[in-house]
């Protein structure tokens, strides 16, 4: 993802990422803007690996049943450079909910700006 603008709102998976599902998610620059979305993992989106070098990407009012519930990165969220903004994100899980905003194995962030706001795990 580069230089555009991605808006999607109120879609849904019965399986992983509400709105985008990718193995590798890039993004270079643009904005990337994803609410009221739902799915069993990752709210909006689910990805093996994601990065973020510039640019701007929102998550809002996102929901799943199981993890993240704005975004579920299984392996590496980076982070480089540009915004990171999740905000009123939950999951839901009777047994098992993970990551209100974010579930990852792992997050770097040697730039930019994250903010993870009004996110529940119940």
């Amino acid at each position: 993802f580069t230089k555009s603008s991605l808006k999607m709102h109120n879609c849904s998976s019965r399986g992983n990422g509400g709105s985008i599902s990718a193995v590798n998610f890039t993004q270079i620059g643009g904005v990337v803007k994803l609410e009221r979305s739902r799915a069993d993992l990752g709210g909006s989106l689910w990805s093996q690996d994601m990065t973020l070098v510039n640019g701007s990407f929102r998550v809002q009012g996102s929901f799943s049943n199981g993890g993240g519930g704005g975004l579920t990165v299984e392996e590496n969220l980076e982070h480089h450079g540009g915004t990171l903004e999740l905000r009123d994100c939950v999951v839901q899980h009777r047994l098992n909910a993970h990551g209100g905003c974010v579930r990852t194995e792992k997050y770097v962030q040697t730039g930019g700006g994250a903010l993870f706001q009004n996110c529940r795990a119940v």
